[in-house]
């Protein structure tokens, strides 16, 4: 991580704006969120049109998430996020997002080549924040497959039901970031990191929906 010393820093922006000094001021996660929120809702829409119909399209959603994230934790597992965020299972989240998918599908997915998403510590930081933050809402997914008629789906939980008594992990990683605080340039990377995490997502979705879907 760069020293402040010698290093202009440049104001935080949010959805292409300056920050005031008083938006400066602000906790690291409200501006985090404020930041990719238009992301997350061009992903949220895209992915509950095409998966969250009528019955729950399940291996088309679980797809979407092996694309994503056979890109994503092998480059947060190459950029240190293990050592950053001591405890963080995203390997082991996608292994049982792996035996999901051969639940579902009959063989295991293909994993992809590592890339370097994530060269900074700031970038692997706001990738976390938006991976462990998509997981909140797995408890609804829960429910909707509980409430399913077909075994097979409903066998086919490990990866959405991964430690999601957890209640610990979230407050933790938030409360690191508040303490990080980064601002100006740090900031800039840490959102960066975030919004890659969401354009990955985005592009893994393009080519797993119809036309219709997109």
């Amino acid at each position: 991580m760069r020293g402040a010393a010698g290093r202009r820093r440049r104001p935080d922006t949010v959805a292409g704006h300056a920050l005031t000094s008083r938006e400066c001021h602000t906790g690291t996660r409200p501006r985090l969120r404020a930041r990719i929120a238009a992301l997350h809702t061009r992903l949220d829409r895209t992915i509950e049109t095409a998966c969250f119909g009528e019955p729950l399209d399940l291996r088309r959603l679980l797809t979407i998430h092996h694309a994503a994230l056979g890109v994503i934790v092998p480059a947060l597992e190459q950029a240190g996020a293990a050592r950053l965020f001591p405890g963080w299972d995203g390997c082991s989240r996608l292994s049982a997002l792996e035996a999901d998918m051969v639940e579902l599908c009959g063989d295991s997915p293909r994993r992809v080549s590592i890339e370097r998403l994530f060269p900074s510590e700031q970038e692997v930081w706001g990738a976390l924040y938006a991976l462990e933050g998509s997981r909140l809402g797995n408890q609804v997914l829960l429910r909707r497959m509980a409430e399913h008629g077909n075994d097979l789906v409903q066998r086919a939980a490990r990866f959405l039901a991964y430690r999601s008594e957890d209640a610990v992990a979230w407050p933790c990683l938030v409360a690191r970031l508040e303490a990080l605080d980064y601002r100006g340039d740090d900031f800039e990377a840490m959102a960066h990191g975030a919004e890659r995490v969401f354009g990955v997502y985005l592009m893994a979705a393009q080519r797993h929906l119809g036309p219709k879907c997109r």
